[in-house]
């Protein structure tokens, strides 16, 4: 539990920001303070007491407010933990979170071409922009098909000038 923690404890961390890549560190405890009820209006107060503790690690000095009857806190988008246990749990979790969203990548595809196919149905406008993108698709694919014709035909042309 953090109350068990010591000046010069090790602290293991976990960096995990949205939109961000995960960061492992860990840190030295430098400092504590006495463990201290919160407001009621303080939605930390669940926990009961808490305390300050002043980790030292490679991005300076931190100070976290953790629950004192806890092995485990996030606090500023950082996952503080005494043992390397829980750190591999939230790695887990959010591999699985991730996973979970590129294997939906198929679904959600497919969904909006179905909401595409909808809306060119129900709305005028909607539809003469999806055709009118589609037109301009075409035109740029026979413009791509004249230009490699013209490179090709280039080719020839100078290899029988030689």
């Amino acid at each position: 539990m953090f109350g068990d923690l010591q000046i010069g404890y090790q602290v293991h961390m976990l960096s995990c920001l949205d939109n961000e890549m995960p960061k492992y560190s860990t840190g030295k405890v430098v400092a504590k303070s006495d463990p201290r009820f919160l407001p009621p209006t303080d939605p930390a107060c669940q926990y009961g007491r808490v305390m300050d503790i002043t980790v030292e690690s490679g991005s300076g000095n931190n100070t976290y407010t953790v629950p004192e009857n806890q092995n485990v806190a996030k606090a500023m988008g950082i996952t503080l933990s005494m043992t390397i246990d829980p750190i591999l749990n939230e790695l887990e979790s959010m591999k699985k979170s991730s996973k979970s969203v590129i294997d939906s990548e198929r679904f959600h595809k497919e969904r909006l071409s179905v909401c595409d196919r909808i809306l060119e149905d129900v709305n005028p406008a909607f539809r003469q922009a999806k055709e009118q993108d589609r037109k301009i698709a075409g035109i740029e694919g026979k413009v791509s098909e004249l230009s490699s014709s013209f490179e090709d035909l280039k080719k020839l042309i100078i290899e029988r000038l030689k």
